[in-house]
């Protein structure tokens, strides 16, 4: 079998007409359907695509270049289609520096710009070299066997290859503060940091998440 990252090839352009990028997203998204199922398939809860992409270290990345990084590899609907992609993938702890792996529910783009990510947020665990892959594969286990409780409000998972950690993002439509708690049982004297990003901040409700997570991790 070939590999299934022959075919993606990075370019270094950068655009200027961001605005051309946003409206281009909507139809990109659309194009990606949901697979048909057999009879005898067990289904998701949600259909999802896999995506990846790689950045230009140093380089500030423009809404057109970031977008055009993005390569799809594969979408399923079903454990069966999940476990026939996953299977032949490379393990995250494999991938190069500045690359990514963007798991999201089939209609929502891993970009800020799609209309499901503009007003949520994601957290982040930044974790020491060595345990990304199993983490990695924890979180998204969880994610399509509907773990959270909160299936409804994730968009999607990203996993990121960088220098001297990787990082593991799960990106959400609202503040849903106890959507990372079972991760934090994982290995928790692992985490470096855990860190979350909200474009609609409340800022006492984050002070409490901060001292509940700082409490979760001691």
């Amino acid at each position: 079998m070939s590999n299934k990252f022959d075919a993606l090839k990075i370019s270094d352009e950068s655009g200027d007409d961001e605005s051309q990028a946003k409206n281009n997203l909507k139809t990109d998204k659309d194009e990606v359907v949901a697979p048909e199922i057999n009879p005898n398939e067990h289904k998701l809860q949600y259909a999802y695509a896999l995506w990846y992409s790689r950045r230009n270290p140093g380089k500030q990345n423009s809404i057109q270049s970031y977008d055009r990084n993005l390569k799809l590899v594969g979408r399923f609907a079903s454990v069966e289609q999940f476990w026939g992609l996953y299977s032949h993938l490379t393990r995250p702890s494999e991938l190069t520096t500045h690359t990514d792996f963007h798991l999201f529910k089939i209609g929502i783009k891993p970009m800020w710009e799609d209309e499901a990510n503009q007003r949520g947020g994601k957290w982040i665990v930044r974790l020491r070299k060595g345990l990304v892959s199993r983490c990695w594969e924890n979180l998204i286990l969880a994610m399509l066997g509907e773990q959270f409780m909160v299936g409804e409000e994730i968009c999607g998972a990203v996993v990121s290859i960088r220098f001297q950690e990787q990082l593991i993002e799960s990106e959400i439509h609202y503040d849903v503060s106890y959507i990372f708690h079972p991760l934090l049982q994982w290995s928790t004297r692992h985490i470096m940091k855990v860190s979350k990003t909200l474009q609609d901040r409340e800022d006492g409700k984050i002070e409490l998440l901060e001292a509940k997570l700082q409490e979760e991790l001691k």
